[in-house]
């Protein structure tokens, strides 16, 4: 990553079940705003006043493909330097993420994030890192 403007940092989450505990967890991380699918715009809506933070629903955010793709980029355009906490379905980002990371190990086994567990990529013009699934590193795992 090494364009002049610091990266966006995207966490990714389902909130379908997990949410208690949630934005104490993310205060030291100070998310600039919350990000949601309609289907989860409720919860992300508790998330972002427990943290003081705006959110908004994008629409794509639940679809596959290239929708989803210019859902997270238009965020991540939009918060350079700064992390955001998007909430969306688990199944679409277990797909879509490794696809969109340059960084994905061959031996990663993707599938749906563990409930309740975060998915953090950075996006700068050089593209997209996998820094984590859950509880595992992968920003400095060799692809």
């Amino acid at each position: 990553m090494s364009d002049l403007h610091c990266p966006a940092t995207l966490l990714l989450t389902d909130l379908d079940e997990q949410t208690s505990g949630l934005a104490g967890a993310l205060r030291g991380a100070r998310v600039a705003a919350v990000y949601a699918s309609d289907a989860a715009a409720d919860r992300a809506g508790s998330i972002a006043a427990e943290l003081g933070v705006r959110s908004t629903i994008v629409a794509g955010l639940e679809a596959a493909g290239e929708r989803f793709a210019e859902a997270l980029q238009g965020i991540a355009d939009a918060h350079r330097g700064e992390t955001v906490l998007v909430s969306t379905d688990a199944a679409v980002v277990g797909r879509e993420v490794p696809r969109l990371a340059f960084n994905v190990p061959t031996d990663f086994a993707a599938g749906r994030p563990a409930e309740g567990r975060l998915v953090e990529v950075a996006c700068d013009a050089d593209g997209w890192v996998l820094r984590s699934w859950g509880d595992e590193r992968l920003d400095q795992r060799t692809p």
